[in-house]
Formats: structure tokens, C-alpha cells, sequence
């Protein structure tokens, strides 16, 4: 289902001005926004024509910081403005923002990127993709999500390995 972007309510806002000299005139005004939002949001970009890769660790030190990096890649000839975000693990916990706004040219690609800490140990695996696209009027958010299950592990870091050895060694 799409979702409305702040251009399309500003522009229903307008039309709304027009129930003050005819009520059919803003009602066919009306009509004609949400049409044209229909019709960007399947204008689109869908499927293989906007491609999103992930490049993360799959072994993070209790304690220590990582840094992941979301790649979009854009096949279409138009560019493509798109929010992106993703779900974490319960063991790490996100530096900074969680969602990315980009504009990615044609047939190029664009990055984000953001650091993650390890609060726990353990096994785990790195979540879905989050894509909110915009059509290419502005008008409609079309949401998408990329299930992902790459593998993640949370170890002990070398500098407590070091720490409770010596401990020991005393």
C-alpha cells in the first residue's frame, strides 16, 4: 500500500482552498491528486532495478564497535530517492541514525553507512532491509523489506581474553 509523501498532503492542502469558490472543482481536484499518487507509486522502481547489498562483520568483540555499510544500487535511468534501514540483532545496539535518507543517480549507487557496538554475547543473525521508495513525481512512498539472515557472533574480546588470563596467572 503507498503512503503519502509531505508533497502530496501540501498539494491536497491546496486543493482543499478550492471548497471556498466550488465544492465539485476541489472534490475533481482531489481526485486528480490521488490518481496521479496511484499512479507514481507503481511508477516505482520495483524488484531487481534497485538492488540493496549489506557489508557487515560476522564477528564483533564484547564491547567493540563495527562499522556497517548499505549499498544501493540503482539500474533504472531516472534517479531514485529512497529511505533505508534495517533491523539489528538484540546483541548490538545502533550509533547515530537509524534510517537513511539517499538520492541515488541513474545506473550508479550510493551508500550509507553507521556504527554498531556489541552489548552481548552470543550467536545471532543481522535483519531484514527497509526500503521506503519514492515515486518519481514525489507523490507516494512504496514500501519494501529484503529478508536477510547473514550470520553474526558476538565473542569475547582479545583485551578481556588478556585480562582474565593474567588474573588467573596471579
Amino acid at each position: 500500500m503507498p503512503l503519502p509523501t509531505r508533497r502530496l498532503l501540501a498539494a491536497l492542502a491546496g486543493a482543499s482552498l478550492l471548497f471556498l469558490l466550488d465544492a465539485r472543482l476541489a472534490l475533481a481536484a482531489d481526485a486528480v491528486l490521488l490518481l496521479a499518487a496511484a499512479a507514481d507509486a507503481l511508477l516505482a522502481p520495483r524488484g531487481d532495478r534497485l538492488r540493496v547489498e549489506r557489508r557487515a562483520p560476522e564477528r564483533i568483540a564484547l564491547g567493540g564497535t563495527a562499522e556497517v555499510r548499505l549499498t544501493v544500487v540503482n539500474a533504472t535511468d531516472r534517479p531514485v530517492r529512497l529511505r533505508l534501514t534495517d533491523d539489528l540483532p538484540p546483541l548490538l545496539g545502533r550509533d547515530g541514525a537509524g534510517t537513511h535518507e539517499l538520492t541515488v543517480p541513474p545506473r550508479r549507487d550510493a551508500a550509507a553507512a553507521y556504527r554498531v557496538r556489541a552489548e552481548e554475547r552470543g550467536d545471532a543473525a543481522w535483519g531484514d532491509l527497509h526500503l521506503r521508495v519514492a515515486g518519481p513525481l514525489g507523490l507516494a512512498w512504496t514500501q519494501r523489506r529484503e529478508g536477510r539472515a547473514d550470520p553474526l557472533r558476538v565473542q569475547q574480546g582479545v583485551l578481556e581474553v588478556r585480562t582474565h588470563r593474567l588474573l588467573g596467572m596471579r
